[in-house]
């Protein structure tokens, strides 16, 4: 019985790391990702841009001038995730 308690414990650690995190963004159709970014570009292209910070900050608002809508919380959590993507 420990161990399935400490499995289950170790399981909801990892599952909310992962919603911290902001790697939810990218699970299918209805992620900031899949709902923002996918209109246009796939996510091969959006996830083999290596950039800094301020590049990821200069490229969305070039998306928005281009007609994208994100909201400044989607924003927030796209430049935290974009920028520490491996």
């Amino acid at each position: 019985m420990t161990f399935l308690t400490n499995s289950t414990s170790v399981l909801t650690i990892f599952i909310a790391s992962l919603l911290v995190s902001g790697c939810f963004l990218t699970d299918g159709k209805n992620s900031v990702i899949g709902k923002r970014c996918t209109q246009c570009h796939s996510v091969e292209r959006i996830y083999n841009e290596k950039r800094s910070l301020e590049e990821w900050q200069d490229i969305l608002d070039r998306m928005v001038r281009h007609g994208a809508t994100i909201t400044e919380e989607e924003r927030a959590s796209l430049l935290n995730h974009l920028t520490n993507a491996k």
